[in-house]
């Protein structure tokens, strides 16, 4: 049985619960399960929580000594429970709890199997900080009941805040969630495209510390030029949410620069000038990859690195080519110093640009990962396509971490096909 130090010991949660257990996201009836736990067969029987109505029904998380339900429950059948209280409650009316005596057994959505036998009820109102979180009702036998404004009052008292605040850590996330969809709408873990002749795979990974969100400062784009297609990939400073929004506004800006600028020297300029210039300041790092028009076996790649780390060409014979990132981050000053690099692909050669996710990658030991392991990863996929170049690093990378958590990755290979190399999945 819970008693009253319990609340004492308790540590209000945000997104884990008490003891660092993660809270698992949208999930409601675990919450309401933990907290119902400790007061079941000694403080009451069952302990339900109603939610807020949503359109004609409410939610129901019924939990009893056998475990727990997740019901949906309508209008209508809310309002004939029998539960003294209830119905004010739920309406917003009665803001403190509510006993009282069952007349009639409650049904058995609410009540369990052992409806016949509960005689009383308490109906206690969960209010957050903006909005109503709904009810938590316990139904008991008599002598239970007499406990619930005795020596169990602040055990049920603690754990109804306990319930307050773990539903509003789980509707945080909830919102967070549907945010980093909004967020990263247009960013596919896996994009694969055919363009202007070459394929050209990208692979986007947001970090672990966006505690599974999904968001995270990296990004890339496609963009229409006059004399091809540009690549960007972008590393927007941090990691969370607000990193994220960041990156969004930059994507934005980096399409609608697309349209208005010759070339993507210019687009760098106006793209700078841009930059917020704080406090707090922001910037970001950037790898313009244009593929231009050609009517040849070559490609030839123009390639602006702001920021990034060095670029690689693997070539057939499992030579590498590294392409020196010769560019400062965007927005620390209103004048760029950057060199870009005039390369050519031959058939069968591929180009792969990283974010930093990817070179500073950190095993358990804090230990980042050697250059000597990427360069081999590529030269044993000398000869693969794009794709297993893209897939073998980020399983490198993976090793490497060992299941520690990592920053934002974003890696993009163009392939140079030979003659008859079938189109990759997407191709237009």
């Amino acid at each position: 049985m819970s008693t009253a130090s319990e609340m004492d010991q308790f540590t209000p949660p945000t997104t884990t619960e008490a003891g660092g257990r993660p809270l698992p996201a949208s999930d409601p009836d675990t919450v309401v399960a933990r907290v119902a736990a400790p007061l079941l067969d000694n403080t009451a029987r069952t302990v339900t929580w109603i939610a807020p109505r949503e359109g004609r029904h409410h939610r129901v998380v019924r939990c009893t000594a056998d475990g727990h339900a997740d019901l949906r429950v309508s209008g209508q059948d809310m309002e004939a429970t029998g539960v003294p209280g209830l119905d004010d409650v739920l309406a917003g009316t009665v803001a403190t709890p509510v006993h009282g005596d069952l007349l009639t057994p409650a049904p058995q959505w609410l009540a369990g199997a052992r409806a016949e036998e509960l005689h009383a009820s308490l109906v206690v109102p969960l209010v957050g900080q903006e909005q109503s979180l709904g009810v938590l009702v316990l139904l008991g036998e008599q002598c239970q009941a007499e406990r619930w404004t005795g020596p169990d009052a602040a055990a049920v008292t603690a754990r109804a805040r306990k319930a307050e605040l773990l539903l509003e850590a789980v509707q945080l996330r909830q919102s967070l969630l549907a945010a980093s969809r909004e967020i990263g709408a247009g960013l596919d873990t896996v994009h694969e495209r055919r363009v202007l002749g070459v394929d050209v795979q990208v692979r986007w990974r947001p970090a672990d510390a966006g505690r599974g969100l999904g968001v995270g400062g990296d990004f890339y784009a496609f963009l229409p030029r006059p004399t091809g297609v540009t690549l960007a990939v972008g590393d927007v400073c941090g990691s969370d949410t607000v990193a994220a929004l960041r990156a969004l506004r930059v994507r934005g800006q980096l399409e609608a620069l697309a349209l208005t600028t010759r070339d993507d020297a210019e687009l760098i300029d106006r793209l700078n000038r841009l930059c917020p210039t704080g406090p707090p300041a922001e910037f970001y790092a950037l790898s313009l990859i244009h593929i231009a028009e050609s009517s040849g076996p070559e490609t030839r790649i123009l390639l602006h690195q702001l920021g990034m780390p060095d670029a690689q060409i693997v070539h057939p014979d499992a030579r590498l080519t590294r392409s020196p990132a010769r560019g400062t981050v965007l927005g620390v000053a209103d004048d760029l110093a950057y060199t870009p690099h005039d390369l050519t692909l031959a058939p069968g050669d591929t180009l792969v640009v990283s974010t930093d996710g990817l070179v500073e990658a950190r095993n358990p030991g804090g230990d980042m990962l050697p250059t000597a392991y990427i360069e081999r990863c590529l030269r044993r996929c000398a000869q693969a396509p794009g794709s297993v170049v893209a897939d073998q690093l980020l399983m490198l990378m993976r090793q490497w971490l060992g299941g520690e958590d990592h920053d934002d990755t974003t890696l993009a290979v163009v392939h140079a096909p030979r003659p008859h190399s079938p189109d990759p999945k997407g191709a237009s």
